[in-house]
């Protein structure tokens, strides 16, 4: 499982793709879902492992804001060395979900993509 750590809410550069179009990124208490999932799911310095996985934790200050399960990474491939997924918002009664979000997930590292191994969820 993907897993990938925001800040709070900052400009970012533009998007030079209509795959993913925004201004900023971060995360809030105020956002809709729909936000903090934009706000998440791209543009990041990611491996082929990434490629491979069914699902994505949005973690911000040590808890689990938002999962997805992803359905697709930027057809165009890498823009600048970074790529952006697409996917399903999961809600209550998803096995990740009900897992996850809400819960606190200690991240240490600096880096702001990693993983999650969850063998009863594979």
């Amino acid at each position: 499982m993907l897993r990938i750590t925001v800040g709070y809410p900052r400009q970012y550069w533009p998007s030079k793709t209509r795959f993913l179009t925004r201004t900023w990124a971060g995360w809030d208490e105020d956002l809709t879902p729909e936000e903090v999932y934009d706000a998440g799911r791209g543009w990041w310095r990611l491996g082929d492992r990434a490629l491979r996985e069914r699902y994505a934790l949005l973690i911000s200050r040590s808890t689990v804001r938002q999962a997805i399960e992803i359905i697709g990474w930027n057809p165009e491939g890498p823009v600048d060395g970074r790529r952006a997924f697409e996917g399903r918002i999961l809600g209550p009664g998803h096995p990740v979900y009900d897992r996850y979000v809400g819960k606190p997930l200690v991240v240490r590292s600096r880096n702001p993509v990693g993983y999650v191994d969850d063998e009863e969820l594979a």
